[in-house]
């Protein structure tokens, strides 16, 4: 995950370097935080590229049981659309689109037991849908709350995360 999010950050250097010189924005989203799966912890990860009012992100996330611990984990990767309002400090957008969800119950616990005891809960296409809040205090660099849910057939759920969000913001 660490090599994607490496490889995203790559990415989004290039472009706003070399294509995106006028008003449009793109930006990388990071962050920890919890979710309705197992009452479990949140790792979240998106990019995002905006003109004017509109928004496109493509996010992926996981969420239920921590990495060591026995029980459910849930991952989507969605493409949503977003329209949001801004000012120089505040981004504040809320959206919904398309997601490929997929789900896992670890009966082994940890991880270095050398155990891969997994039952896969199968894969579903669901309705993401998400609301952010960002306080941007410079033109690269905000710090927000990222709300979340996924309605799917396999197991819907929620939670938030606090990011750290990366790129030209303005």
């Amino acid at each position: 995950m660490l090599k994607k999010c490496i490889f995203g950050f790559v990415i989004l250097i290039v472009f706003q370097t070399t294509v995106f010189a006028g008003n449009v924005g793109l930006w990388l989203n990071l962050g920890p935080g919890f979710g309705t799966v197992d009452e479990g912890s949140t790792f979240l990860a998106s990019l995002s590229l905006q003109t004017g009012k509109h928004v496109l992100t493509l996010r992926a996330l996981s969420t239920g049981a921590a990495m060591f611990d026995e029980g459910k984990t849930m991952t989507d990767y969605s493409l949503l659309y977003n329209w949001c309002v801004m000012n120089k400090n505040i981004f504040l957008s809320a959206g919904a689109g398309l997601a490929y969800v997929s789900g896992e119950i670890d009966h082994s616990g940890l991880i270095l037991s050398g155990s891969s005891d997994k039952e896969d809960l199968g894969s579903s296409i669901g309705l993401p849908v998400d609301v952010q809040f960002f306080w941007r205090p410079l033109s690269f660099v905000g710090l927000g709350l990222y709300g979340f849910a996924c309605l799917n057939p396999e197991e819907s759920y929620a939670g938030a995360a606090i990011c750290l969000q990366l790129g030209k913001l303005r």
